[in-house]
């Protein structure tokens, strides 16, 4: 089989880490973030799905041991989460992140009590303190 010049056999694989350090200054985890090549210092996308899951296989494909011995935080799109995204990934090491919805669907909350009952760390981003969404922030762990 051969590969045409236009085609690759494979595809450069990014995402940013910024660590987080319990109070005694080690590394508690890392929050990873989608970049779509090495030169991007902030992440761009158009499908936020897609950038979920090229966060997820990039881990996957990172040589990196760092991930072995501390948790990671994955931002999830809703449409991962409601999609079981997260299970695909340890709940020791795994903290699942999502923004705060402006709206939040029932199936939103049972897939949260799914996940929390599974044993993974819900986080909560760009917390927005919205008075409907009070049964979601009831599961949340963190919140920033």
């Amino acid at each position: 089989m051969s590969i045409d010049k236009q085609q690759k056999a494979y595809h450069n694989v990014f995402f940013a880490r910024q660590p987080i350090f319990n109070n005694k200054m080690k590394v508690w985890g890392y929050e990873l973030f989608y970049r779509k090549n090495e030169e991007a210092d902030s992440a761009t996308y158009i499908d936020e799905f897609k950038a979920t899951m090229e966060v997820m296989s990039n881990l996957a494909l990172s040589p990196d041991d760092k991930f072995k011995a501390a948790k990671i935080i994955i931002n999830f799109s809703e449409q991962a989460v409601l999609e079981d995204l997260p299970l695909s990934l340890h709940p020791k090491s795994t903290i699942v992140q999502f923004t705060d919805p402006e709206k939040v669907s029932s199936e939103l909350i049972e897939t949260m009590h799914k996940l929390k009952d599974s044993g993974y760390t819900i986080s909560l981003d760009d917390y927005a303190a919205r008075y409907e969404n009070q049964e979601l922030y009831a599961l949340v762990d963190i919140s920033g």
